[in-house]
């Protein structure tokens, strides 16, 4: 009789810790609640290169943004009219349906939507203390909101060139995209109106103007995957002069190439990274792909590709 109550016990032990909420509904070990994500250091930086992952979709910067680019200049001809092989693209014919608007404008503001959620997440982990918990320094909270703001202007700048008419074509008047600036967890806003070309161009000067006095002059001497595939002061500066290039604002370029550009040979970069040309055309895209005359690159590895044909930008 004894026997039999010890087995009875034994086994309501093990059914109760079977039954246990803990196993029944295990927290994913690759995923993680928005409650959680600024709870650590390694958390925080985790998100901050998955803003840059994110982008680097082959739907995006990994290579169709490439591609249908290249196919509508006027020395590709298309073989066939699958679309799966981008003929609307090149046909000027691209409607809300088409393949390349669903994969390219879906990817794209995923990434805005992903930059978005961090900068949000980031302002109320400071407000509320978290990141003086986990040992975030006020230098590296300006670093992250410098990363952050520029990838949302290259995001925005890249969806300008895509689906509006330049700037110049009635200085910005014409219709420009959706201007998503808040997180979005649900369907709402799903039907926001595109604003203007020239609000968007405003925008995304805008954030380039709040990242670039934020940004890190260089991640060091030796850090040349870093000082290449990570935005630093030089990258924004670059890249404000070639959106105010697109805008025509000659002036606005001059000011902004002579902070990284020295005015006589060997036009290196005077502050921060010490970009300079590079000796021949084939040495930039040369083993280790870190060359001074790279200012931003996308890193990708044989195990880290965008995937499959759409790692385009390898080639």
């Amino acid at each position: 009789m004894k026997n039999i109550l010890k087995g009875s016990i034994a086994l309501l032990i093990l059914l109760t810790i079977g039954c246990s909420q803990e196993y029944l509904d295990p927290v994913p070990k690759t995923s993680l609640s928005d409650l959680s994500v600024f709870d650590t250091k390694a958390r925080v930086e985790a998100q901050v290169n998955g803003m840059y992952a994110v982008m680097k979709s082959g739907a995006f910067l990994g290579g169709r943004f490439f591609v249908y680019n290249d196919v509508r200049c006027e020395n590709f001809i298309p073989k066939s009219s699958n679309l799966v092989t981008n003929f609307a693209t090149w046909n000027h014919s691209v409607v809300a349906s088409t393949n390349e608007v669903q994969n390219l404008w879906g990817q794209i503001y995923a990434s805005i939507n992903a930059i978005n959620v961090f900068l949000e997440g980031l302002e109320d982990a400071k407000t509320t203390g978290k990141l003086d918990k986990i040992n975030v320094s006020q230098a590296e909270y300006d670093q992250y909101k410098s990363e952050a703001y520029t990838l949302r202007a290259i995001c925005y700048f890249d969806l300008l060139q895509m689906y509006s008419k330049p700037y110049r074509d009635g200085s910005g008047s014409n219709q420009g995209v959706p201007l998503r600036l808040k997180a979005m967890k649900s369907a709402a806003e799903n039907d926001m109106a595109p604003a203007s070309v020239a609000d968007v161009y405003t925008q995304i000067l805008k954030d380039l103007n709040d990242a670039e006095p934020l940004a890190i002059t260089t991640y060091g001497a030796t850090a040349d995957l870093l000082n290449t595939t990570r935005v630093h002061k030089n990258t924004i500066i670059a890249f404000k002069s070639r959106v105010l290039l697109h805008m025509q604002n000659y002036s606005g370029v001059v000011t902004e190439t002579a902070k990284i550009v020295n005015a006589s040979a060997p036009f290196t970069s005077p502050g921060g990274v010490p970009h300079t040309l590079s000796a021949t055309y084939a040495s930039i895209f040369a083993s280790p792909y870190t060359a001074k005359e790279s200012i931003f690159s996308m890193p990708f590895t044989t195990t880290n590709t965008p995937g499959t044909e759409r790692a385009a930008a390898l080639l």
